[in-house]
């Protein structure tokens, strides 16, 4: 061979060797953790979120996406984090524990370090413990198994109140508030407690018996049932035969849809309704239509007397509610605010403290915060505990449907109006 072309042959080999090494550290990134490397450097913030998109409680998550997407709009108005605008990378869960294990997985894989979800609780178990497993932060925005937060995670932190919240101030609801209303005494009171069978439905219906047992109270039976019933009459005539005066029930929106209209086909009157978790979401009121009056539910607050929130906090809660209207023409719901609220703390608190997405440094900075109750939309303070990563300042509100509106009744502080239609009216005179 000349040397001429020796030369051209040995220049081409260089330049290749440069194209291929330029290109392997990113291949190399990529292979030993997704696309992170290229996320990290790239001049968006990425964060991942997995909701139910699909299947049952698809409802919810789509809501609490909603809610979440507002958040990121309005941060991002106001400069973004870390001085780059965030971008969501979202996963759908399809209201399946294996697809939210799976998906967590595939999230980190393309480079998300911090992930927010989840709704359902049988999802949220495996998917933080994915997370856990690569030193991912993982915030739970609506899933409310006490499980969740008992398993010594470091990287787990949940802003919204757990299952033990919701029964508690469902039974508080009941003993102090409905008992005096019927005049009854509260050890005498016939109650019922039913559930979905999952782990969201088991945990509240469990954290229901514990808080009655606490108020010397207790349930005549407790019903389980699948949220993927087609048909509950069979619960529905259990219920008739044990003739309670209140029902503690927690499910989704089809079953709970479902069980009240067939309780009006088969005549099962109730002095009151109880919800604790889900009675609030506008599927199910919509669900239902004027059915749906005269219902309680114990959850996350929702509808919320906003005086009780510290001035700038509730121009934000005002500016959401705005926002959402115009949005997607509705009234944001129950997840719709859990969404935005996970969200919204993330990138306004969270983020900018840690100075960055590495996960001791965001561990550190959530571990630090120390908002007081009323400092955010929720109504909630924010005090993530140490050894749990709960939010121990999180708490339950009741609501109850009033004209087609969900309004808050107790406690006194945040509620926009009093208890109404206790007794409920029998089906017969409605």
């Amino acid at each position: 061979m000349k040397k001429g072309k020796v030369s051209a042959v040995m220049a081409t080999i260089l330049a290749l060797g440069l194209a291929i090494s330029g290109c392997g550290t990113e291949t190399g990134q990529q292979a030993a953790g997704g696309s992170g490397a290229s996320a990290q450097a790239s001049d968006k913030v990425m964060i991942g979120t997995l909701w139910p998109l699909s299947g049952g409680s698809a409802n919810w998550g789509n809501d609490n996406l909603n809610g979440a997407k507002l958040a990121v709009e309005l941060v991002n108005e106001k400069g973004g984090v870390l001085g780059k605008q965030v971008e969501l990378k979202n996963a759908d869960n399809a209201s399946d524990p294996a697809k939210a294990a799976s998906e967590a997985e595939r999230l980190i894989q393309d480079g998300a370090k911090v992930i927010v979800g989840t709704v359902i609780s049988s999802g949220a178990l495996p998917a933080s413990q994915v997370a856990e497993k690569n030193k991912v932060v993982y915030l739970e925005a609506d899933a409310v198994t006490d499980d969740m937060t008992n398993r010594g995670f470091k990287y787990t932190f949940r802003l919204n109140s757990t299952a033990s919240d919701n029964g508690k101030a469902a039974v508080e609801f009941t003993k102090n508030v409905l008992a005096p209303k019927l005049g009854i005494a509260p050890a005498d009171l016939k109650i019922v407690i039913s559930h979905e069978d999952s782990a969201y439905g088991t945990s509240v219906g469990d954290a229901a018996e514990k808080a009655l047992a606490e108020n010397g109270m207790s349930a005549i039976a407790r019903e389980r049932y699948s949220a993927k019933a087609t048909d509950l009459s069979s619960l529905v005539l259990k219920l008739k035969n044990a003739n309670p005066d209140i029902l503690l029930n927690v499910g989704y929106t089809p079953d709970q849809v479902l069980f009240w209209k067939q309780a009006k086909q088969y005549d099962l009157n109730l002095k009151a309704l109880v919800g604790m978790a889900g009675w609030t979401l506008q599927a199910t009121g919509d669900g239902l239509g004027d059915l749906v009056n005269g219902i309680f539910d114990a959850s996350a607050p929702v509808g919320i007397n906003t005086d009780g929130l510290a001035p700038e906090v509730k121009e934000l809660h005002d500016t959401f509610v705005k926002k959402y209207t115009e949005t997607y023409n509705a009234t944001p719901s129950l997840s719709s605010f859990e969404g935005f609220g996970a969200m919204y703390l993330l990138l306004n608190d969270i983020i900018p403290k840690a100075g960055s997405l590495e996960p001791d440094k965001l561990r550190e900075a959530a571990l630090s915060l120390d908002i007081p109750e009323g400092g955010t939309v929720l109504g909630w303070g924010v005090k993530f505990n140490s050894e749990t990563g709960q939010n121990d300042r999180a708490f339950a509100t009741v609501m109850q449907w009033q004209e087609n509106k969900v309004e808050t009744v107790f406690p006194e502080k945040f509620a926009t109006k009093e208890p109404s239609m206790v007794p409920l009216p029998t089906w017969s005179s409605r």
